[in-house]
C-alpha cells in the first residue's frame, strides 16, 4: 500500500515538473545568455518568460486541453494568462465601442509620447527620456492594445478580464496588486506560486514568497540585461510584500488603510515612492533609450 502511494505521488511530481520546466528553462536561459544590444535581451527575457508561464498555466488547466483548438490558439495569442475563458464558447457579447475609444486613445498617447516626445529629449536628457518612453510603452500595450483585443474577444464569446483594470481606482494594495495591475501576470503568480505556498506557509509568508519570485523575475528583464542596479527590483517588490502585509494588519485596518481616501493615499505613496529601485537609471541610459534610437532610426 505504502509503495503504491508513493508511486502515485512520484508521478504527481512528475506531472507538477513537466507544467513548469519550460519556464525553469527559460528563466535559467535568461539569466545566463547574453546578447547585443541589451534591448534585445530586455525583449527576449520577457519573452521567453512570457511563453514559459503560458505553458504552466496551460498544463496546469486539464479543462484547457479540451477546448476548441481555435479557443486554445487565441489564447496563445492573448498575453493574458487565465485559461478558463477560453475552454468553450460562450454566447457573443456586445461590442463595447467605448472600449475601443479608450483602448485607441491611450495607444495613441504611446506612439506620440515614444516617437514625438522621447527622441527630443533623448541627448540632453537621457533618463527622462527613458521613463517617459518606458511610461509611453506600457500605455500603449497594456492600457491600448491589449485592452482592445479583451473588448474583440470578448465580443467573439470569450470574456477575458482586461490586463489593467482601471489602477488609479484600487483604495488599497490588495486591490491594486490582486485585482488591478498587470492581472497576467496577477494570474500566474496566484495559481502558481501563492496557492501552494498559502497551503504550506501560511498568508503572509506566501505573500513574501510570491514579491520575492516577481522581484527576482524582474532583475532578469531589468537589472541583468542592464548590467547594474542588481537587486533593487526584488526590494521594491518585497518593501511592497511588507506594506501588504502591514496593510492587513488590525491596527491598519482601525486607521482606515484598507479603504477610502487613506487607503487610496497609503497604495499610491507605498507603490510610487520605492519605484525608482524598480527601474535603476542604468536600466534607462543603457537599454531604453538606446531601443528608442533603435526604433526612431529604422523609423527614419
Amino acid at each position: 500500500m505504502n509503495t503504491m502511494t508513493t508511486s502515485v505521488q512520484m508521478r504527481g511530481a512528475g506531472i507538477r515538473w513537466v507544467r513548469i520546466l519550460p519556464l525553469l528553462l527559460a528563466l535559467a536561459v535568461v539569466a545566463f545568455v547574453r546578447c547585443e544590444p541589451r534591448w534585445q535581451q530586455m525583449w527576449i527575457a520577457a519573452g521567453l518568460i512570457w511563453l514559459g508561464c503560458k505553458w504552466a498555466m496551460a498544463e496546469s488547466d486539464l479543462a484547457f486541453a479540451k477546448a476548441p483548438w481555435v479557443a486554445r490558439l487565441l489564447w496563445w495569442a492573448w498575453p493574458g494568462m487565465d485559461t478558463k475563458p477560453f475552454r468553450g464558447w460562450a454566447k457573443a457579447g456586445p461590442v463595447h465601442v467605448a472600449d475601443i475609444v479608450q483602448g485607441l486613445g491611450w495607444m495613441f498617447v504611446g506612439v506620440m509620447l515614444f516617437l514625438g516626445v522621447v527622441p527630443r529629449l533623448a541627448t540632453d536628457h537621457d533618463l527622462a527620456s527613458g521613463w517617459i518612453a518606458w511610461g509611453a510603452i506600457i500605455l500603449a500595450l497594456h492600457f491600448g492594445l491589449f485592452h482592445i483585443m479583451a473588448a474583440l474577444l470578448g465580443r467573439a464569446g470569450i470574456a477575458v478580464e482586461p490586463i489593467m483594470r482601471n489602477p488609479l481606482a484600487a483604495e488599497s494594495l490588495a486591490e491594486f496588486w490582486g485585482r488591478r495591475w498587470n492581472h497576467a501576470f496577477q494570474q500566474v503568480a496566484h495559481r502558481l506560486l501563492f496557492r501552494p505556498l498559502a497551503g504550506v506557509t501560511g498568508g503572509a509568508c506566501a505573500v513574501l514568497g510570491v514579491f520575492g519570485v516577481s522581484g527576482l523575475v524582474h532583475e532578469l528583464v531589468i537589472t541583468i540585461p542592464a548590467g547594474g542596479g542588481y537587486g533593487l527590483p526584488t526590494l521594491y517588490f518585497l518593501i511592497q510584500a511588507l506594506a501588504l502585509i502591514l496593510e492587513k494588519t488590525p491596527l491598519a485596518r482601525a486607521a482606515g488603510l484598507g479603504s477610502g481616501w487613506k487607503g487610496r493615499a497609503f497604495t499610491v505613496v507605498a507603490v510610487l515612492a520605492p519605484v525608482p529601485a524598480l527601474f535603476p537609471p542604468q536600466f534607462f541610459r543603457t537599454v531604453i533609450v538606446p531601443f528608442v534610437a533603435a526604433v526612431s532610426s529604422l523609423l527614419s
